[in-house]
C-alpha cells in the first residue's frame, strides 16, 4: 500500500459512522470487519436511511424494501 492509499485508509477508518469503519476493515483491508451489527446500524447515515432520514427529505426505504431490513 502506497501513501496515498495509506492516508485515504486511515480517512476513512476515522470517520464517525460504523459503517464506513465497518466496509473499510472487511472490504479494503480484507479482514475481520469487527465491531457490533448494532453499531452500524445505529450510525447516524444507516439509521437516517432505515427511518426515513430527516424531516422533508424524502429519504428512507421504499416500501417494499422496508420487509428486508434485519
Amino acid at each position: 500500500m502506497d501513501e496515498r492509499d495509506r492516508l485515504a485508509v486511515e480517512w476513512l477508518l476515522a470517520s464517525e459512522e460504523p459503517a464506513i469503519r465497518h466496509l473499510t476493515r472487511r472490504d479494503v483491508l480484507d479482514g475481520e470487519a469487527g465491531g457490533d451489527d448494532a453499531d452500524v446500524l445505529a450510525g447516524p447515515k444507516v439509521r437516517a436511511l432505515l427511518t426515513g432520514g430527516p424531516a422533508g427529505t424524502g429519504g428512507g426505504l421504499p416500501g417494499a424494501m422496508a420487509g428486508a431490513r434485519r
